[in-house]
């Protein structure tokens, strides 16, 4: 065995980067006290988080109108201002990716933007985002509040937002279901809310036991996605606890939020996030005029695997494991092969396919269909 040097010194180890402790809260559950009122991690934040929030913000947003306007509803807001509502803001990201979204369907009509935070400081950031966004003469109030205590809203509302507020409020979550369920009952009729969490296990369950509970407690509230065909049931991913609900949608980042990225182990091709679209309408809205039955939407990666392809499908209140055999691979069921979780097919019908223990084995001959995008 070779002897040490008794000269040679120890490396020294790097001090962990302030983006370096950030993540670590974040994913530990635990994040750090009061980290917006820290410069060098407000900054840090402002370089990394910010722009990743600010793209899931304008996917949502585009999503969100997409369908509504595939099932003929309309916004409350098309011929006055809008009023939007930003809970647990940070440095305005999610909001400001939000209002680029809406910005071409509804580009004459004025906004009022509402931004609640805890931070003095964040919001700060958060209001110089959006003024960078919106002419002078939309209203942007900043509110200092901690959650979930008691915040004074606007009323009605017609947009209502939170990105990442319940995940880092874990503990809270009771009061923070109060808070949502006071929220939705100032959205104006045809009024939506966007809820966007993080794609881990504990964050997606989470989100998702507050979604049973919200439509549990408002009769007027009705899922426009991720879940598909309105049934507004029970989420059959709470079924197992090994089970959650994410997106995992391509998208490309900046070079610089790539190199941030690369510093603490993190990959960034994609925007990962659990999420939640809910309509403010007395009436449960319509499926697509031209769906002819129900569909399937992809929620897990589509494996293949020992001679078949498959893939776990939801719905809207259980999920299925759905397979073909590589053998079977042909024209009429070539778009199955190239699916990606979140997309949707019709649900294939009887005849279609064979019932197996834990799975649904399409026939050769059934046609596998995939709907448009409206992500």
């Amino acid at each position: 065995m070779a002897k040490r040097d008794p000269h040679r010194k120890s490396p020294q180890k790097t001090a962990p980067t302030p983006l370096h402790n950030l993540s670590q809260s974040f994913q530990s559950h635990q994040p750090i006290s009061g980290y917006m009122d820290q410069k060098d991690l407000l900054q840090t934040y402002r370089s990394y988080y910010h722009p990743i929030s600010s793209a899931k913000g304008e996917s949502l947003a585009t999503e969100a109108l997409n369908q509504m306007g595939k099932r003929g509803l309309t916004p409350s807001h098309v011929s006055q201002s809008i009023k939007i509502v930003d809970f647990g803001s940070g440095t305005g990201g999610f909001v400001e990716g939000f209002l680029r979204g809406i910005s071409a369907y509804f580009p004459e009509s004025p906004r009022e933007i509402f931004l609640y935070d805890h931070s003095h400081h964040a919001l700060t950031s958060a209001s110089e985002a959006v003024r960078k966004i919106l002419p002078e003469t939309n209203p942007v109030h900043s509110r200092v509040t901690r959650f979930p205590g008691h915040l004074t809203l606007p009323d009605p509302i017609d947009w209502l937002l939170q990105a990442n507020l319940l995940a880092e409020n874990l503990e809270k979550s009771p009061e923070m279901l109060l808070l949502l369920e006071e929220a939705f009952l100032r959205l104006s009729p045809g009024g939506v809310m966007i809820l966007a969490e993080p794609a881990d296990r504990v964050s997606s369950r989470n989100l998702l036991n507050i979604r049973d509970l919200l439509l549990d407690h408002l009769q007027d509230l009705h899922i426009l996605a991720p879940c598909p065909n309105f049934r507004d049931a029970a989420c059959p991913a709470l079924l197992n606890e090994k089970d959650w609900c994410h997106e995992d949608r391509p998208f490309h980042f900046s070079p610089e939020v790539h190199s941030m990225a690369s510093s603490v182990g993190h990959i960034k091709d994609a925007l990962k996030m659990s999420y939640l679209i809910g309509i403010r309408s007395p009436n449960r809205p319509l499926s697509h005029s031209s769906q002819e039955h129900s569909t399937l939407r992809l929620v897990s990666e589509l494996k293949n695997e020992r001679g078949l392809g498959w893939g776990i499908f939801c719905d809207g209140e259980e999920r299925k494991k759905v397979r073909i055999l590589t053998r079977h691979r042909n024209e009429v069921n070539k778009s199955f092969w190239s699916l990606h979780r979140g997309e949707e097919i019709l649900q294939p019908i009887a005849g279609q396919f064979i019932a197996r223990t834990g799975f649904l084995d399409l026939l050769p001959d059934a046609p596998v269909i995939r709907l448009g995008d409206s992500r």
